[in-house]
């Protein structure tokens, strides 16, 4: 994650400071790999946050089958200094509880 100062040059690279470490990574122990290309959505009351991405079940692409990566989706949090907690991501086959405010039909 990148972050500058609110009255940093945004145009300067050297304004830009980056974290240590990601603040979300592949998670071997849930079999989730090559994770990326995210973005964020409320839920439809817009009391709930998530983080849409996409990954594989492999550590590789299984030779002639391409980019095998999935979109996923999952809740996140905000610490109180308005930085996210994206947490682990979770196993693809982990059932989830629908965005607060989803009509039920």
């Amino acid at each position: 994650m990148l972050t500058a100062d609110t009255n940093a040059d945004l145009l300067d690279p050297a304004s830009w400071k980056k974290a240590p470490q990601p603040l979300f990574r592949q998670s071997p122990e849930n079999g989730v790999y090559g994770t990326g290309h995210n973005s964020f959505f409320k839920s439809p009351d817009g009391k709930e946050w998530y983080i849409l991405y996409h990954a594989r079940d492999t550590q590789v692409d299984p030779p002639g089958m391409g980019d095998t990566r999935s979109p996923r989706a999952q809740k996140i949090e905000w610490k109180a200094d308005d930085y996210p907690v994206l947490g682990t991501p979770y196993p693809k086959t982990m059932r989830l509880k629908k965005p607060s405010g989803t009509k039920v039909k």
